[in-house]
């Protein structure tokens, strides 16, 4: 067998989690996803409504397309990654709300809605995690 390091051999340890464990987290990523996304359409500043009807979340990431501005995870394990975007064909102008242009000042929704949220998102998920290892502990020693 090859010797791994670094994040093939973290990649090659997480396809060893236990469905019980996965299936915990995966609820806690739904459930972080909703949270985030209803904290972003809250947030965000609103003329037409197209920014905030195009901001939504998928398990497993997105891949960038025409106009969307999304946060996914560097790992790329569809486990791991929950996709937010904001900004679609219809409303590509995400990131200039987001950051502003030499016309227009900054009117940030994404990353401080990000910043307020991340604790409970992360605490959310170790919680999840921890269930997940103690129902698989739990089933090991009867």
């Amino acid at each position: 067998m090859a010797k791994l390091s670094g994040k093939a051999k973290f990649l090659a340890m997480l396809r060893q989690i236990p469905p019980a464990v996965r299936a915990e987290v995966a609820k806690a990523q739904e459930q972080n996803g909703r949270e985030f996304v209803s904290a972003l359409q809250s947030a965000v500043p609103v003329d037409e409504g197209d920014l905030k009807a195009s901001i939504g979340y998928r398990i497993g990431g997105y891949k960038k397309a025409g106009g969307d501005r999304g946060f996914n995870s560097r790992l790329n394990d569809p486990f791991l990654t929950l996709g937010v975007k904001a900004g679609s064909i219809k409303a590509p102008y995400a990131g200039y709300v987001e950051f502003g242009t030499v016309k227009m000042d900054p009117r940030a929704f994404f990353f401080p809605t990000y910043r307020a949220l991340r604790k409970r998102l992360k605490s959310r998920l170790t919680r999840s995690a921890t269930k997940g290892i103690k129902r698989v502990v739990q089933r090991t020693k009867q």
